[in-house]
């Protein structure tokens, strides 16, 4: 393509890989921005070398997102402005859908921040809170564990007891005292 070639509608918008329709709608923003497209005889557009150029621009801006849509694409142009992300959202001349929702995004910032600061307080709060309720079980521990060896104690001295009782009824059965006679030994008597 040279600079002084220029193409009629359909050729442009095949070199562009676009409908005819996309192709008009850019060209309105394209004349919005610099100048407008020159004519051929019937009064069509006629699409210069440099405009194409200037077109393939602005869809590259678009697509890579450093442009909210396809007209600002076309202003960042037309100041020598190729943007990066933060400059094409925090312009001046930004569309107002943009600006709304810039406001609420800085809003959820600052909210977000708020949170995070509570967050970061109650995350401290929580870990005092923590220890001061080990501390609190730590004490009852050892009242309970000697709870526990107490009743142990008790178990054992009972089973001791039981098992003294146990030895001295056998004992006293080994040398005969106290033994208890069958019934029927009586009937012999």
């Amino acid at each position: 393509m040279t600079d002084q070639a220029a193409f009629h509608h359909s050729e442009a918008a095949t070199m562009l890989g676009v409908s005819s329709a996309t192709l008009r709608r850019l060209a309105k923003f394209y004349e919005d921005a610099f100048e407008p497209m020159p004519t051929d005889a019937r009064g069509g557009r006629v699409y210069p070398n440099h405009a194409l150029k200037r077109i393939q621009a602005a869809r590259a801006l678009f697509d890579e997102g450093r442009a909210a849509n396809l007209e600002t694409a076309f202003s960042l142009l037309a100041r020598g402005n190729t943007g990066s992300p933060d400059e094409v959202l925090f312009q001046a001349n930004a569309p107002e859908p943009i600006a709304q929702l810039l406001v609420e995004f800085r809003g959820m910032r600052h909210a977000l921040e708020q949170m995070s600061s509570r967050m970061d307080a109650l995350q401290d709060d929580n870990a005092q809170l923590r220890e001061q309720v080990l501390k609190q079980l730590e004490a009852p521990r050892d009242d309970a564990r000697e709870r526990e060896l107490q009743v142990e104690n008790a178990d054992l001295k009972q089973r001791n007891l039981a098992m003294l009782q146990e030895l001295e009824r056998r004992r006293q059965e080994a040398e005969g005292k106290d033994r208890p006679w069958p019934w029927w030994k009586f009937w012999g008597q």
